[in-house]
C-alpha cells in the first residue's frame, strides 16, 4: 500500500485523535516506527495469526498472532521493490519479485528458503495469495490477457482466467481487473476477486468457473459515490482489499469520493460486510484503524495505518457482535 492513499486516508483512521468505530474492537496495535515518502509497504496475514511485513527497500518483519515481533533484523536484497506477497499454509513468506517467485521461512530468524524462476510466465502481479492446498493464485496481467493465475509451488503456470468490468472502457478495464484485490473464501473453497476501480465482486471455483457476481456492489456500499449521469463509479472510487471472513463472508474496505455539506469533496475509507451471496449485509459507519490487510482463522482483521505523527502501525481488531 502507498504512503500516498494512506495519507489521503489519514484523517479517517482510528488513533488517539480519531477513535475506532464501536463496531471493532482492537486486540493490539504494533508501531513499526516512521514512515518513507514514495515507500511501498506490504503486510502478509496468516491464517494461524502470524504476519509479515516488508517495505520497498527489502525489510522484512514477523510478527505473531499477539503483535509481538518476531523477527525484524534483516533486509533482503530480493524483496525490493515487491509488490505481491502472501502466507502460506505452514507460515512461510511468499512473494513474487523480478520474475522469481520466493519462500522465506522463520526459524529464529527470517531466511529465504527458496527462488524460483517463474520469468517465463511473463506475469506483472499485483496480488498474490496461497489457497490451502498451496496453490499460489496471482492477481495481475499477462500478456493484455486474463487477469488470474494459478501456479504450482514449483512455479508452474496451471491456468489463467478472469474477465474485466465488461460494462467498463477497455484502458481502464484492464488496469483495474489487473490490480484487483483477492482473498480465499475457505468455507466455500472459492477465490473471491474485486477490480480495483469497479466494484464488480466475483467468486471463481478452484477451477476458474465463474460461481457468483455482485455488479452492484459500489451502489449497496456507498449510493452518493455514484456519478449522477453514467451511474457508475466514480474515477477515484477504488477497492482497497478483501478479506475473507470464517463464516464464508466478506470485508470489503474502499475508498470513496465523499461529499461534506460545505460542498467541498474528500476521500473517505468505508468497511463492508458482503454475506456469502456477495451481498452488502453491513456497513461501519465510523473511522477504522486503517488499511485492511486481510484476516486470521478466528476473524480477526488485519489494518496498517501510516501517519506523519504515528509512523508505521499495524493493528488487529474484531468485528463486535
Amino acid at each position: 500500500m502507498s504512503v500516498a492513499i494512506l495519507a489521503a486516508l489519514a484523517p479517517q483512521i482510528g488513533g488517539a485523535a480519531n477513535p475506532v468505530d464501536p463496531a471493532l474492537n482492537v486486540l493490539w496495535e504494533r508501531n513499526l516506527g516512521p514512515r518513507y515518502d514514495q515507500a511501498l509497504y506490504r503486510w502478509a496475514v496468516c491464517s494461524n495469526g502470524r504476519s509479515y511485513f516488508t517495505d520497498a527497500r527489502g525489510r522484512i518483519a514477523a510478527l505473531d498472532s499477539d503483535g509481538r515481533v518476531l523477527d525484524d533484523s534483516a533486509r533482503h536484497s530480493e524483496l525490493i521493490g515487491t509488490v505481491a506477497i502472501a502466507c502460506d499454509p505452514q507460515g512461510n513468506l511468499r512473494a513474487v519479485n523480478g520474475g522469481r517467485l520466493l519462500t522465506f521461512s522463520l526459524e529464529g530468524a527470517i531466511g529465504l528458503q527458496s527462488s524460483v524462476d517463474i520469468q517465463k510466465h511473463k506475469l506483472s502481479p499485483s496480488r498474490l495469495l496461497v489457497t490451502p492446498s498451496n496453490s499460489l493464485i496471482v492477481s495481475g496481467s499477462r500478456n493484455g490477457s486474463a487477469f488470474i493465475h494459478v501456479l504450482t509451488e514449483d512455479g508452474a503456470l496451471v491456468r489463467s482466467f478472469g474477465e474485466p468490468p465488461a460494462e467498463a472502457p477497455a484502458s481502464l478495464s484492464r488496469e483495474s481487473a489487473r490490480r484487483a484485490s483477492i482473498a480465499w473464501d475457505s468455507v466455500n473453497n472459492r477465490l473471491l476477486h474485486v477490480p480495483m476501480n469497479h466494484f464488480d465482486v466475483r467468486a471463481y471455483d478452484p477451477g476458474g468457473r465463474l460461481l457468483a457476481r455482485n455488479p452492484k456492489a459500489l451502489a449497496e456500499v456507498e449510493p452518493p459515490s455514484l456519478d449522477p449521469l453514467s451511474g457508475r463509479p466514480r474515477p477515484n472510487d477504488e477497492v482497497l482489499s478483501v478479506a475473507a471472513l470464517p463464516d464464508g463472508s466478506l470485508a470489503l474496505q474502499a475508498a470513496v469520493l465523499a461529499q461534506r455539506s460545505s460542498g467541498k469533496r474528500f476521500r473517505t475509507g468505508v468497511l463492508a460486510l458482503l454475506n456469502a451471496d456477495l451481498a452488502v449485509v453491513r456497513r461501519i459507519e465510523g473511522p477504522v484503524p486503517g488499511i485492511l490487510q486481510g484476516s486470521r482463522a478466528d476473524g480477526a482483521l488485519y489494518f496498517m495505518s501510516i501517519t506523519p505523527g504515528n509512523g508505521i502501525r499495524l493493528i488487529a481488531a474484531k468485528l463486535a457482535e
